[in-house]
């Protein structure tokens, strides 16, 4: 996991250092570019190594890092979905979170997927019964509530997502 960790590290320290958006200007600054470029893509090679090493089909975890491939390789929405959905149903609240941005029309992969705004609130209650007793959430569940509370739906919709609310809660609330 070491490996991991400093890869994230690297992939951090890059992104705040920063990459200039405009045009080279000169040669050096056209080499740094280049050369910041460089070592991005071989922190997101590293990153998507060791991401498959974690990966597997059985633990809700194995699950989630499968999920995070797709996205990594190659921006596919629609299998990460697959591998986040199979990890939330175990109760992983990372693949949680995601799943309820995945059935979004206000996310890339929401709309890559086809959003769902009864499946979306359905999860996002999912968050707010699970983020509620975790006082690291405690700044996010206010986002959480208003993002739910804005998914325009009709009285035969609510009602289907109150009770899809429910029966997720019940059955995908617990940690694997």
């Amino acid at each position: 996991m070491n490996l991991f960790k400093s890869v994230v590290v690297c992939l951090a320290a890059i992104s705040i250092c920063g990459c200039d958006q405009g045009q080279p200007t000169s040669t050096s600054n056209a080499d740094a570019v280049r050369e910041e470029t460089t070592a991005l893509t071989f922190a997101a090679n590293l990153y998507t190594t060791e991401i498959e090493s974690l990966a597997n089909e059985t633990s809700a975890e194995g699950q989630f890092y499968k999920g995070m491939g797709y996205v990594l390789k190659n921006q596919d929405f629609k299998q990460a979905k697959k591998w986040y959905r199979k990890s939330a149903e175990q109760g992983y609240l990372e693949s949680q979170i995601r799943m309820a941005s995945y059935y979004s029309d206000h996310t890339h992969a929401g709309k890559e997927c086809g959003p769902d705004p009864i499946e979306e609130y359905a999860w996002r209650g999912v968050l707010i019964h699970r983020c509620s007793n975790l006082p690291d959430m405690a700044d996010t569940l206010p986002h959480i509530l208003f993002l739910k509370q804005s998914i325009n739906l009709t009285s035969d919709e609510l009602a289907k997502a109150k009770a899809l609310e429910a029966e997720y809660i019940e059955n995908y609330s617990v940690d694997p």
